[in-house]
């Protein structure tokens, strides 16, 4: 049943995707988010890490396979963000609302108590697709401790500032003037838990973004001719693309590692992101080689996938501070168990 189910679901969203994000129409798509959005919700896929009890017996797989599509296909949707939201939701006893959900995570924070009412919310932060969205679920570390709230996206006091990435995925800047919430409850950790999670997913995203690149300059250099053969026959094309192929199965490899627990844990995720980053600066520089001119064409279908690994490699944390992060760790278990601190990962 649930081998079953997971298949029904994950093809079901490819078939949407396939259908409703073809390059002609992925423009449309953006500017027509709404619907686009009624049928992800028709599948389910928002709720998918919550209600899917005694029917998934894990939904992480699941969830890793849709973010993999959302990357390979490019939707213009927060699909994996509101997974993560009504995760959040769940997680700290509160009930999620209907419709479109932004994720954030709020440092150094003010709540502000008000007598028989909900807290107000004082600070600043940057939340994906918060111009879209009905509600705000935050992750918010105050002087009182860390919280979950959920807020009105329209609530007096919250200016949204709009900006977006290369990938020109919204990114909004929001400033918090006393918001009062429509529900909080604290939640120790949840900052943390929620940078961990959203970089488990971003570095999901990733690969899928990567693996369609991939097929596209594949499917590209079979179709192209020069010198009265197919690009793809050229021994130097073959390398290229041959090393884009090895580093996008160690980077789908990575991710299936930290996918393998429901709870995340830190090291998995951050040798999924480092590989991942790893996969979008070989894949999107083999893949524009490739291409040669077309590739850089609004009209060519190709930046999709390029400018959002761009964007993405920044987010979540870079594979850079991830490797710090993950070495000085090892450092700290000393010399003697440096090896089975490292082969204990798997």
């Amino acid at each position: 049943m649930s081998a079953g189910l997971e298949t029904l679901i994950v093809d079901s969203y490819a078939r949407l995707c396939a259908a409703r994000l073809d390059p002609r129409a992925h423009e449309q798509a953006g500017q027509d988010m709404q619907a686009l959005w009624n049928e992800v919700e028709a599948l389910g896929l928002p709720g998918l890490l919550t209600d899917y009890d005694g029917e998934l017996e894990r939904p992480e797989p699941t969830a890793l396979a849709i973010a993999q599509a959302t990357g390979y296909h490019c939707v213009p949707l927060p699909v994996v963000e509101n997974m993560l939201a009504r995760a959040l939701l769940r997680q700290a006893g509160l009930e999620a609302p209907a419709g479109m959900l932004a994720l954030g995570i709020v440092r150094d924070a003010e709540l502000v108590e008000t007598a028989g009412q909900a807290p107000l919310l004082q600070g600043h932060a940057t939340v994906p697709w918060a111009r879209h969205a009905s509600h705000l679920v935050l992750a918010v570390q105050a002087r009182q401790g860390e919280h979950v709230l959920l807020l009105a996206a329209n609530a007096p006091g919250l200016a949204i500032e709009h900006r977006h990435n290369l990938a020109h995925e919204p990114r909004d800047r929001l400033r918090f003037e006393g918001v009062q919430c429509l529900a909080q409850a604290a939640l120790a950790d949840c900052v943390e838990a929620t940078s961990l999670e959203t970089a488990r997913y971003r570095a999901a995203l990733m690969t899928g973004a990567a693996e369609s690149a991939l097929d596209m300059t594949v499917a590209y250099v079979n179709a192209r001719s020069q010198f009265g053969k197919p690009l793809g026959k050229f021994q130097a094309v073959q390398q290229s693309l041959a090393v884009f192929a090895g580093e996008v199965t160690s980077a789908l490899s990575a991710c299936s590692l930290a996918f393998a627990t429901s709870a995340p844990d830190w090291r998995t995720i951050a040798i999924a992101k480092m590989r991942a980053d790893v996969a979008a600066s070989v894949g999107c520089n083999a893949a524009h080689q490739a291409h040669g001119a077309i590739g850089v064409t609004a009209e060519y279908p190709l930046h999709l996938r390029t400018r959002r690994l761009w964007s993405w490699r920044t987010e979540d944390g870079s594979g850079a501070s991830w490797a710090r992060r993950l070495g000085r760790d090892f450092i700290a278990h000393g010399a003697d168990a440096l090896w089975p601190a490292v082969t204990g990962l798997r």
